[in-house]
C-alpha cells in the first residue's frame, strides 16, 4: 500500500475496494491505496506521493506536472492516462492526445499551456542562451 493525497481533480475513494465510494480532492489528507493504483494517479499527475496518512496537508496546493504524451506515445499508456482523469477511453492515438490536451488546457487552442517542470527548465535554458537580436530601424530615412 502507498499513501497518496491528490493534487488535481476529484478521486473515487473505496475503502479496501469495497463499500461507498468517498470523494477524495486536494483539500482531503492523505490516504493510503494499492501500490498500482498509487503509481496509475502520480503518473497521470492528479496525485502525489505522501509519507504517511498524518502527514500535514498543504493549503497551496502545488499545480500537478502534467504528463509527457503525443501521438507517439504507446497506446495503452493514452489509455491509462484517460482512465486516471476519469475521461472515456476511446478513438484513435490523435483523439486520446486531443482528449488529453483538452483535459490539461495545453494544445494548440488553449488559452493558456501548463508547462512541466522540465519546459520550465528547458525555457530558462534556452532563455539563458539566447542571443540577442540587433533591433532593426525600420523608420525611413528623413529625406531634406
Amino acid at each position: 500500500m502507498k499513501t497518496i493525497q491528490m493534487i488535481k481533480h476529484t478521486y473515487g475513494y473505496r475503502k479496501d475496494g469495497k463499500g461507498t465510494v468517498a470523494p477524495k480532492t486536494p483539500k482531503d489528507p492523505p490516504f493510503e491505496v494499492s501500490d498500482s493504483e498509487a503509481e496509475r494517479l502520480v503518473t497521470a499527475g492528479v496525485a502525489k506521493y505522501t509519507e504517511s496518512p498524518d502527514e500535514v496537508v498543504d493549503d497551496d496546493v502545488q499545480t500537478p506536472v502534467v504528463p509527457k504524451y503525443g501521438v507517439d506515445s504507446n497506446g495503452n499508456t493514452l489509455k491509462e492516462l484517460l482512465k486516471a482523469v476519469g475521461l472515456p477511453v476511446k478513438g484513435n492515438k490523435e483523439e486520446m492526445v486531443t482528449a488529453l490536451d483538452e483535459y490539461y488546457g495545453v494544445g494548440e487552442n488553449s488559452e493558456e499551456s501548463e508547462l512541466s517542470e522540465d519546459s520550465e527548465d528547458l525555457e530558462k535554458e534556452l532563455e539563458k542562451n539566447e542571443i540577442q537580436q540587433p533591433s532593426l530601424d525600420t523608420a525611413a530615412p528623413e529625406n531634406s
